[in-house]
């Protein structure tokens, strides 16, 4: 074999390489968002669960400025007198723009770098909403709990 033939199989291995290498990425790329990478699919979605039964749902990536909601979900046993109680990690919500909750609260306020929500309950499963839209991309993480009880985590990854 001749030097030159050496040099063209060489070269011929290398770009079969790079072609599986290319096509390699390219298939990750697409596992991904099939199963929600990207947003939504099976692993987007998370339901994390609290003590007594409190469960927050939410995405787990997201894109900055797209509409989201945490949906907390909380026993009747939780608002002894009608009253639920409520709090969110503060920094999470500083990065956080149009915050909505429904219901209304009837209360509001800032204590220990936590926000308070009191909200007027009935009988049965509560199901408060928060809406809101992340302001900037990266690794939001909030700390939400019912009352006195101890917080659960919340991570979500914001795409720009």
């Amino acid at each position: 074999m001749t030097a030159r033939a050496l040099r063209a199989g060489r070269e011929a291995r290398r770009e079969w390489s790079g072609e599986r290498l290319g096509q390699a990425c390219i298939a990750a790329f697409l596992a991904a968002a099939l199963v929600g990478v990207f947003g939504g699919g099976p692993l987007g979605s998370a339901v994390v669960r609290g003590d007594g039964g409190v469960s927050v749902e939410y995405e787990r990536f997201t894109r900055r400025g797209r509409p989201q909601s945490l949906t907390v979900a909380v026993p009747a046993a939780f608002a002894p007198g009608g009253r639920l109680q409520v709090r969110i990690s503060a920094p999470f919500l500083e990065r956080v723009e149009r915050l909505e909750v429904s219901p209304p609260p009837v209360e509001e306020w800032s204590e220990n770098g936590e926000r308070w929500f009191v909200f007027a309950a009935s009988g049965g499963t509560a199901r408060l909403r928060f809406r809101f839209e992340h302001e900037r991309a990266g690794l939001a993480r909030a700390r939400l709990a019912v009352a006195e009880r101890r917080p659960v985590a919340v991570s979500q990854l914001v795409y720009p």
